[in-house]
């Protein structure tokens, strides 16, 4: 409503995208919440409280420090992109917890996807898709996060993954998707069915919204794993 904005602050700190911020951003204006104003305010105290004086750049190095353990990265994309394979390992090179939101669901429902498709449908899964999200918003940060290949394509699934973390789109090619997919027996979505096409067909409809969904996009054709995991380290650093 205030269209002359240049910035916007958020004192609040946990989460640290709040929803204010996210609209912000994504009006693309500066935009941030209230972690270093906590940690600017502590530094101030202990000072007064201890009689003595920290070093300039003190502030900036707890916040950079705390900044890393509660962001989230947040890893989308086509199926066999990558998400899992790497997102793990990146978690583990990172000091991260690794979470995949396949997994949780699985969890939580005691059967595999491809048996909670053939039980309750489609439309049941991406409405639990939906909740994990929701909750994983509410709890500790510091996790690198493997999504569904379709998750960001229900409504609203887009705004809570930019309020969950970094969003992160692995992105490659049909040629590369068709090598590593060829001979799958697990994804329902991919079960008899001409893998070319459904996967040509299925780039169409989700690539534009995982770009418009993705803060980052690293198209991973040419990568190794390992390529791809320091450049999720130099995201988390920046």
């Amino acid at each position: 409503a205030f269209n002359k904005l240049t910035g916007v602050v958020d004192v609040v700190y946990n989460p640290v995208t709040t929803p204010l911020v996210y609209e912000a951003k994504k009006k693309k204006i500066k935009a941030i919440g209230g972690l270093y104003m906590l940690v600017a305010q502590a530094v101030r105290a202990s000072e007064i409280f201890l009689g003595t004086e920290y070093p300039y750049d003190t502030i900036a190095k707890i916040y950079s420090s705390l900044i890393q353990k509660k962001e989230n990265i947040v890893l989308i994309g086509m199926p066999s992109s990558g998400k899992s394979t790497v997102g793990h390992k990146a978690a583990k090179a990172v000091e991260y917890n690794f979470l995949d939101t396949d997994a949780l669901i699985e969890k939580e429902e005691g059967m595999t996807i491809s048996r909670l498709f053939e039980k309750k449908g489609e439309p049941y899964f991406r409405e639990k898709e939906t909740e994990t999200i929701q909750r994983l918003i509410g709890q500790p940060k510091g996790n690198i996060i493997a999504t569904g290949g379709g998750l960001p394509m229900k409504d609203g699934n887009a705004e809570l993954l930019k309020q969950l973390g970094t969003v992160i789109y692995l992105k490659a090619e049909t040629d590369t998707l068709v090598k590593r997919l060829s001979g799958d027996k697990v994804r329902p979505l991919l079960q008899n069915v001409d893998l070319r096409e459904k996967i040509e067909n299925m780039l169409a409809i989700r690539g534009p919204v995982y770009e418009a969904c993705a803060d980052v996009v690293l198209q991973t054709d040419n990568m190794s794993f390992y390529e791809i995991i320091c450049q999720i380290e130099t995201i988390l650093k920046a």
